[in-house]
């Protein structure tokens, strides 16, 4: 692997994470807000984990394969 495809790599895993983590921080912000308001927020966050079961039972391959793939350009390792 050469050294510009590892720095592309790394952007783009860096990228990948600093996307899901503000995606994080506005969920938790966004669940604190309404709580504030006084809305419930019980129900709301067993909705999106049952969801969430769902979908990653139903994607557990693909899910799999991303996830396998995202090992493999982050340890660099490939034929």
């Amino acid at each position: 692997m050469s050294n510009s495809s590892k720095h592309e790599t790394s952007v783009s895993l860096t990228s990948l994470f600093e996307y899901l983590t503000k995606v994080l921080i506005f969920s938790i912000g966004f669940l604190i807000i309404i709580q504030s308001i006084g809305i419930e927020i019980t129900a709301l966050i067993t909705a999106f984990g049952v969801g969430s079961l769902s979908i990653g039972l139903a994607l557990q391959n693909t899910l799999i394969n991303l996830i396998s793939g995202i090992n493999i350009i982050w340890t660099g390792v490939s034929q």
